[in-house]
């Protein structure tokens, strides 16, 4: 085990590891769903100034009743500047990409849409078409073609019934995480049995679909929530990056012990909200364009090459788990 590990890492130290942001919640009102602050117009242009000043191209995963203008579903709720924020990426297409990121991003009372792997609860198969439906309408009202690139609500979707629906509108990628994991509490850790419930996970999608492309992200230390980030979490981003895949900190936290490359980090559009949002992404973005164990991805593609060359033959390293 020790030897296997330590040529995965070796390999994986001789490449550069792919900064990429996909920018998930797009055209939310507010940060954190409908009840904290406001997401001004303005951090949507923070994101391009970001884009073009390191000419790469930034994906934004809209969901879709916030730009729904049309009341295709009857629990939408347009931004006020659905129509002018449309217009930005539309005009900006070598910087700005449109992606799918849902409906409603509500499942019941939580924040995921599709499927709930703390409970099981997910949508069947007719409503995944039905919801999908309006998806496409709403598109197409935008007179925008459906994206190539899924991000699933609270990156939780059902395996064989999400990504085949998808497909067939012409879907060709979702990114989301591998899995999802158990609360990390110190009491677990010394507790008789915690570290293996640390690194059981509570769902495990599989690494593949014969349906479209999966890839896989991380999700970084910024809460959706996060705005004007500090100084201090600077440092702490540049160092994850820079080690990704060793030291303690990255076996806890991605709950593995084997080196995980991704495609892409996961962000949100609070994010780029604040005088000093720019101020923080391009430093961070400056660091890592000169770090010689980084590759500045300009694409997704970039990324995917990337990530392609990167990642180590994939092995089951826990039991799938399966929906009724």
């Amino acid at each position: 085990m020790a030897d296997r590990l330590q040529t995965s890492m070796n390999s994986v130290k001789q490449k550069k590891f792919p900064l990429f942001l996909l920018v998930d919640d797009c055209a939310f009102p507010r940060i954190n769903g409908d009840t904290g602050e406001l997401i001004p117009f303005s951090a949507y242009e923070t994101l391009l100034r970001l884009a073009e000043a390191f000419d790469i191209c930034i994906p934004l995963c809209f969901t879709m009743r916030y730009l729904d203008l049309e009341g295709r579903w009857s629990g939408s709720t347009p931004i006020p500047y659905a129509k002018q924020l449309v217009e930005l990426v539309k005009n900006n297409p070598q910087h700005l990409l449109f992606c799918d990121h849902g409906l409603t991003h509500k499942l019941g009372n939580t924040n995921y849409e599709f499927f709930n792997p703390d409970t099981g609860e997910h949508l069947n198969e007719q409503e995944h078409r039905k919801l999908l439906k309006i998806i496409i309408q709403i598109w197409d009202d935008l007179d925008l073609d459906f994206p190539e690139i899924m991000v699933p609500p609270s990156n939780s979707w059902v395996p064989n019934l999400t990504d085949r629906i998808y497909a067939e509108a012409g879907c060709r990628y979702i990114v989301s995480i591998s899995h999802s994991k158990n609360q990390l509490l110190s009491r677990d850790l010394f507790s008789p049995g915690g570290i293996k419930k640390v690194f059981t996970p509570k769902f495990k999608w599989p690494d593949h679909s014969p349906h479209l492309t999966l890839l896989p992200r991380r999700s970084w230390l910024l809460s959706c929530n996060r705005i004007n980030p500090s100084g201090w979490l600077l440092q702490q981003m540049m160092r994850s990056l820079a080690q990704p895949c060793s030291g303690p900190f990255a076996a806890l936290y991605n709950r593995t012990s084997l080196p995980l490359p991704v495609h892409s980090y996961m962000t949100h559009i609070g994010n780029f909200v604040g005088d000093h949002a720019f101020d923080f992404w391009y430093k961070l973005f400056h660091w890592a364009d000169a770090h010689p164990s980084i590759s500045l991805a300009r694409s997704f593609d970039d990324a995917r090459l990337l990530y392609d060359d990167l990642a180590p033959k994939k092995e089951v390293l826990f039991d799938h788990d399966h929906l009724d």
